[in-house]
């Protein structure tokens, strides 16, 4: 987890997903399903220094999961633009 953020449920999310998840017109915990009192994020510092401490350790990078959303919306557009030549080179 990049950004973990406890919510009304107390249960830890990833911001960037969680704010996916209300942006979708969810007000329910993913989890549990049930209706949220709120939709406050509280950032999990502890949750957040056990990963630190623990990637470090273990020489592993924890990636921006906002870097991974962006980075698959470019490789899906450069697909559809490689379809979209080809289907053009095809009505030559």
């Amino acid at each position: 987890m990049y950004e973990p953020v406890v919510i009304a449920s107390g249960r830890t999310y990833e911001r960037f997903r969680i704010l996916k998840w209300f942006a979708e017109g969810n007000d329910t915990c993913p989890t549990t399903r049930r209706k949220l009192a709120n939709l406050s994020l509280i950032p999990n510092h502890t949750m957040k220094d056990l990963i630190s401490r623990w990637s470090a350790t273990h020489g592993v990078s924890v990636p921006d999961p906002s870097m991974e959303a962006s980075g698959a919306h470019l490789l899906e557009s450069r697909s559809n633009s490689i379809a979209s030549l080809s289907s053009s080179m095809n009505n030559l």
